[in-house]
């Protein structure tokens, strides 16, 4: 009964069209196929027979696996299916995988084929975090990257697979309008779309060159446009949170006077900034001194120096400024403490992107335990009362100085950052278990095992 529930949730899912929100819809449904058909630490979220081959999609420590077969094809936090077809009589299976998280907003895609007689085939994950629709074809599969510096086309055919990315040659909005007015009326509403303006096209060449390319990479992702009386500022950077203290961009343009201000960042290179501040007018100059300062305020935290490690452990209760000391010196012994620590700031802003709420809910007034392993630190919070069905628990590896997080809220699947196989044997052997314990306590009516 349960394979033909999630056969039926599977063919649904298959006759929508395929976007990120549906993508999101297909993995609740998911979610709810896990609750159905969980054992232990591997969850079948998924199982049919296609084109005379078994595909699953199944959960294990926190990470989803597309398997044929038997066979992994691909894993990654997300792993969905969304269309079924026959493509020039070959079987076809069109699907998308995540890491989640706002990093890499969008997921890639990949085509798995079933050509009659042979083996399957798998083409793909492909994408670059950005959005990519599709259209199915009698004999092709149309991809489309629309939303990029230079959009990009490419097809799927049963014979010849994945082709080449080309052109796209999308009819450019701003062909025909004047810069100024597409600004006032708010037709620029990202970086971006500077580099593909006509009338930006001579200023874009004098400031950046051969290196254009490259820069308007780093107005790809995050942007955003604000009208400051009679300036006009676009910001934006390649990805999300966590890469914008790497990577930005900032241009400037004075409405009034027609002055046009750029500057630029790339990663590990000093900025650019076109033409040379001084030349910059008094409010503009307002606007990059700002820009300035949040990547220099950056900077400075990321390369602070460190206080080298005391020749005894301190009192216990003076908290350093490392992690590892603290940890093994017994100053912190609550999770709460712990991810208020200093050297908790930059793994909680890259790993826990889009979850942070998330987690410290589950960390603040929690009751939780550290222990100290050898080769691994582990703790473990929840709230009183909530521990069956909301839990975390972070690794601490004392040789890399890195750390591991995972969680479970009630009707979500195991989250895990970063994905398992970047994880330590010594921290990932600490997953497996609190997964064990999380999955036992949910499947014995709530009561956790001793």
């Amino acid at each position: 009964m349960t394979r033909y529930f999630l056969r039926t949730l599977w063919s649904i899912v298959g006759r929508f069209p395929r976007s990120h929100r549906m993508h999101k819809a297909w993995l609740a449904l998911l979610g709810i196929g896990a609750a159905i058909v969980g054992s232990c630490v591997t969850i079948a979220l998924a199982q049919a027979e296609d084109f005379g081959h078994k595909v699953r999609i199944v959960e294990k420590d926190g990470a989803k696996r597309l398997t044929i077969d038997g066979k992994t094809v691909v894993e990654d936090t997300y792993v969905s299916i969304d269309e079924e077809r026959t493509i020039a009589g070959v079987g076809v299976l069109i699907g998308s995988s995540s890491g989640g998280g706002t990093i890499c907003p969008e997921p890639a895609i990949f085509v798995v084929s079933f050509p009659k007689g042979r083996p399957f085939r798998l083409h793909g994950p492909k994408g670059d975090c950005g959005e990519i629709t599709y259209e199915v074809g009698k004999d092709a599969i149309r991809f489309l990257r629309s939303k990029a510096y230079k959009p990009k086309t490419w097809t799927w055919t049963p014979g010849k697979g994945m082709s080449a990315e080309a052109d796209a040659n999308l009819p450019n909005p701003f062909q025909d309008s004047d810069l100024w007015q597409d600004i006032s009326a708010g037709r620029v509403d990202h970086p971006l779309l500077l580099f593909s303006h006509p009338q930006m096209k001579e200023a874009i060449k004098a400031w950046m060159g051969k290196d254009e390319d490259r820069i308007a990479h780093a107005a790809f992702g995050a942007g955003n446009v604000e009208h400051k009386g009679d300036l006009f500022v676009a910001r934006g950077c390649p990805r999300p949170n966590a890469f914008c203290d790497d990577e930005q961009i900032i241009f400037v343009f004075d409405t009034k006077t027609r002055e046009r201000f750029v500057a630029w960042r790339l990663f590990e290179k000093p900025p650019v900034i076109k033409p040379a501040p001084e030349q910059w007018s008094p409010l503009a100059r307002v606007e990059l001194n700002a820009w300035v300062k949040e990547w220099e305020d950056h900077e400075a935290f990321r390369k602070r120096p460190r206080e080298p490690e005391p020749p005894a452990r301190a009192p216990a209760d003076a908290v350093t400024d490392d992690l590892l000391n603290d940890l093994r010196g017994r100053h912190l012994s609550k999770p709460e403490e712990i991810f208020k620590h200093p050297d908790m700031v930059i793994p909680m802003e890259t790993l826990l992107v889009g979850y942070r709420e998330t987690a410290m809910s589950m960390v603040r007034g929690g009751q939780g335990t550290v222990e100290d392993k050898g080769n691994v630190i582990v703790g473990t919070s929840c709230l009183p009362n909530e521990c069956d069905d909301k839990s975390l628990m972070f690794a601490f590896d004392p040789t890399s100085k890195k750390v591991f997080f995972a969680w479970k809220t009630p009707g979500n699947p195991i989250v895990v950052k970063p994905p398992v196989k970047e994880w330590p044997q010594p921290a990932k052997a600490e997953l497996t278990a609190w997964s064990k314990r999380w999955t036992a306590a949910s499947q014995n009516g709530g009561k956790k095992p001793q």
